[in-house]
């Protein structure tokens, strides 16, 4: 791939990624009775907005997804904060699937795509504290399952 394929990863491809990823939070959200809020794609400051979606200053560097409504549904939560990473590893499904029947040709560009998809799709489920972000997708299921965990073991108690 080369320096250039890096370069082309980075700055095209993982803003796209970011997208389809925060996409699937909005889309399983929507699903679970979230009203989306926004989308951010990157850090920094704000660019530029279409409707939702805010492009930042570094738009190659994440993204973010906000809700305005918070339902007290742990499996809307958690199917919410799956989603971003079920959009990447269905991207990645539909592009492999693609690629062998020929209806994609083989294709370095490609191949990035579906490596980075996997990479974001994996490194948002560990369960890790970002430095400005806050809470990982892994952490917030982390949380979400020992706040139902905790809620049930006081629920045990109290009878």
């Amino acid at each position: 791939m080369g320096i250039k394929g890096y370069f082309i990863g980075l700055f095209f491809l993982a803003p796209i990624i970011f997208f389809i990823h925060e996409l699937g939070h909005a889309f399983f959200g929507k699903l679970c009775g979230y009203k989306l809020a926004k989308i951010e794609i990157g850090t920094g400051k704000a660019v530029f907005k279409i409707g939702l979606i805010e492009f930042k200053s570094v738009y190659f560097l994440g993204g973010h997804y906000y809700a305005e409504n918070k339902i007290d549904n742990i499996l809307g939560q958690m199917l919410m904060v799956f989603g971003g990473a079920i959009f990447n590893f269905f991207i990645i499904f539909i592009c492999v699937l693609l690629l062998h029947n020929g209806v994609l040709r083989s294709h370095w560009l490609l191949h990035a795509f579906i490596n980075f998809n996997a990479y974001i799709g994996i490194a948002a489920l560990l369960p890790i504290q970002y430095f400005q972000r806050g809470k990982s997708d892994g952490q917030r299921i982390y949380y979400i399952i020992k706040h139902l965990y905790s809620r049930r073991k006081s629920k045990n108690t109290d009878q």
